[in-house]
């Protein structure tokens, strides 16, 4: 059996707007970065990422956002998180940005990026 190789991104949610910690939520950033895809790289790119693209794990408060994707792929989704200017959520938008902190092959290098970076606080809710 063949098993399919992953990477995963961990990136900051970066906005000014004080009110964007509740528009922070797995299903508004995972269908912001799907239509991101979509609208840079067409229904290949759509199609390639919809398959395996999952937001594994996410803090409002933090700003931090952990993505996996498939490794055929993952350049496609790179290339489109510059492109994502704002969330939606019911008509209200807020202004943000992703910067990407950390690529990896394994949630464990992620981790330990993200321990060395922001603290082990931080890195310790990645296993809860």
């Amino acid at each position: 059996m063949v098993r399919f190789r992953n990477r995963y991104f961990l990136c900051e949610i970066i906005s000014e707007d004080p009110r964007c910690p509740q528009f922070i939520e797995e299903r508004i950033v995972h269908n912001a970065v799907k239509n991101a895809v979509a609208r840079i790289h067409g229904d290949f790119g759509a199609a390639c990422c919809s398959n395996a693209f999952s937001v594994k794990y996410l803090n409002a408060y933090t700003r931090v956002v952990l993505f996996c994707c498939r490794k055929d792929f993952y350049r496609l989704l790179w290339s489109s998180l510059p492109f994502i200017t704002q969330l939606e959520n019911r008509s209200q938008h807020c202004p943000c940005s992703f910067n990407t902190l950390h690529v990896g092959a394994t949630i464990r290098s992620c981790q330990t990026f993200l321990s060395v970076q922001q603290g082990p606080a931080t890195a310790a809710e990645l296993y809860q």
